[in-house]
């Protein structure tokens, strides 16, 4: 399942007999943000008054906007959708702070090719300490 669709409950689904059955692909983790990243997120929600009920949502949300914004900035007056795309597909590990470093190419139009997945720990109710990014090759 995709990790940014599950409820906050997720954990009352797993349990004892379904364990290591149940699988969640996240784009990014906790680690991923850094400090400046967290702080504009949350700027971000103070500012507009919103809540953080699906924040990793909201955290992909914003990174997309943020590519966005990059590219429209990069290709300034001469804005048309074939500058635009030339800009995106040059993006290499552009860093929103939310999520793994985004690259695109010609022949690549996903940003991050991979996923951390993970399962629930269904006695303790957590995720796994430590995460490893696994990528699409």
């Amino acid at each position: 399942m995709l990790g940014t669709l599950v409820g906050r409950n997720i954990s009352d689904a797993v349990t004892i007999k379904t364990k290591d059955k149940i699988f969640l692909a996240f784009p990014t983790v906790p680690a991923d943000v850094t400090a400046a990243g967290a702080a504009e997120y949350s700027s971000l929600l103070q500012r507009n008054k919103l809540q953080a009920t699906h924040a990793a949502a909201q955290a992909s949300a914003m990174a997309a906007a943020k590519i966005l914004v990059h590219a429209l900035e990069l290709c300034g007056k001469d804005l048309s959708r074939e500058r635009l795309i030339t800009t995106l597909e040059g993006l290499y590990e552009y860093d929103t702070g939310l999520m793994p470093r985004i690259t695109f190419g010609p022949n690549r139009r996903i940003g991050a090719l991979g996923a951390y997945v993970v399962t629930l720990d269904p006695e303790k109710k957590l995720f796994p300490a430590s995460l490893e990014w696994i990528a699409v090759e």
